[in-house]
């Protein structure tokens, strides 16, 4: 347990060690070379935040072809470790256009983009935009929306955000995120 968490802190953190072994590791991975279930949440975060588009196309690949829902969940989370903007709108588009990712394992994908300031105000504009569209294929009572407003939106730290926030969740109409928004705000102004 302790084992990966410092793996992915490390990795995370730019050990170039550890980056190259994460890249390796992943590469066999690919063509059949497993990687040890126990590390492999820390190698997908790992290349996926220093890989590049190509990195991302595996992933999406492994995704696609797992069998095992905790498989899928560790690579979608994964997928949006990537601190380039456009890794993250093609990460948010893949999870929530189509039907590559089931409805209960979206907020995977979601979460996982927020892990950088960037991603944070990249998942706060995409919430922003396809709220409509989000609310009427979750259904507006729904518990998935209170789940991407929570993990969504709950790391910011900055009160203009919290303004736009309260602002546009005012005017949203969707009463079942009336609570989980006064909580993020509450999160937000306790951080600024």
């Amino acid at each position: 347990m302790l084992r990966p968490m410092i793996l992915s802190i490390v990795g995370k953190s730019g050990d170039q060690d550890v980056i190259n072994e994460a890249k390796k590791r992943f590469e066999r991975h690919v063509v059949g070379d497993l990687i040890d279930p126990n590390v492999r949440e820390a190698v997908y975060a790992i290349v996926s935040r220093y890989g590049d588009e190509n990195t991302q196309e595996e992933l999406r690949k492994l995704y696609t072809a797992a069998d095992m829902t905790e498989e899928k969940v560790r690579l979608l989370s994964a997928m949006g470790q990537s601190p380039k903007p456009e890794i993250i709108d093609n990460t948010l588009k893949f999870t929530f256009e189509g039907d590559n990712v089931h409805m209960q394992d979206s907020f995977y994908g979601l979460v996982g983009c927020t892990s950088s300031r960037d991603g944070r105000g990249l998942v706060w504009k995409f919430l922003q935009k396809n709220w409509k569209t989000l609310a009427e294929r979750f259904g507006e009572k729904s518990r998935f929306l209170v789940r991407f407003v929570e993990m969504g939106l709950s790391n910011f730290a900055d009160e203009k955000i919290a303004d736009e926030i309260k602002l546009f969740f005012d005017s949203a109409n969707t009463p079942i995120i009336t609570r989980p928004v006064k909580k993020v705000l509450e999160t937000i102004h306790m951080r600024s």
